[in-house]
């Protein structure tokens, strides 16, 4: 709904809402509906054609959603950025470990050979 809102910013038929949209009439009339209702949008008849426009109310609930999802969007990227360290902290603990049985077998195996010396 909120692309509805940003498309019909400067006034559009409902054709227009819909392909700009990429959704169906039926979507589109039940979007209008809510819109209009909600008072987001406003419907004039311009030259024998409804126009939708989107209204002050309309341009706030815009506004904040976009914050919204800026929002949504950051704590995406820190989660991404959190679970990227988890997997690089994961990773450097795998060759530590490896490293560490590197170590002991090849002192076991010293011990092993020194003690086979004659």
């Amino acid at each position: 709904m909120a692309e509805i809102i940003r498309i019909t910013a400067g006034g559009e038929s409902k054709t227009q809402i819909m392909y700009k949209a990429n959704i169906s009439i039926n979507q589109l009339n039940k979007y209008l509906k809510i819109l209009t209702r909600t008072k987001l949008l406003e419907k004039t008849l311009e030259y024998g054609t409804e126009i939708y426009r989107v209204t002050q109310k309309g341009k706030i609930f815009f506004s904040r959603h976009a914050q919204i999802m800026e929002l949504l969007s950051e704590d995406a990227d820190n989660n991404a950025t959190r679970q990227q360290r988890k997997i690089s902290e994961k990773s450097i603990h795998v060759e530590n470990r490896s490293r560490r049985l590197e170590i002991e077998e090849r002192r076991a195996s010293m011990v092993h050979r020194k003690s086979h010396v004659p």
